[in-house]
């Protein structure tokens, strides 16, 4: 099933797109990462920097933040469902 992802910095300049569809191999947040680094491993770096969607990574479905120390795997997705990624921003 496809699941759309709406993409914020630095992922938008880097796929050059604000949204995408990506493939829920497995019908979870987790696969959804992982299709997504496979079909543009220039974000792979920002998302799974070791293998593993990284702590620093927000990821928001359907409206709802997801918590970093959650199981991304555990999380089930729909054709439905709206995923957005971006990463945090600091400053001051």
């Amino acid at each position: 099933m496809k699941v759309r992802v709406g993409l914020l910095q630095p992922f938008r300049s880097r796929i050059g797109k604000r949204s995408i569809e990506v493939e829920a191999k497995k019908g979870n947040v987790a696969s959804v990462l992982e299709t997504l680094c496979t079909v543009h491993p220039e974000v792979k770096g920002d998302i799974m920097p070791e293998g593993s969607v990284g702590a620093d990574v927000c990821v928001v479905l359907n409206g709802t933040p997801l918590a970093s120390d959650r199981p991304y795997a555990k999380v089930k997705v729909s054709g439905s469902d709206d995923l957005l990624i971006f990463l945090p921003v600091s400053g001051g």
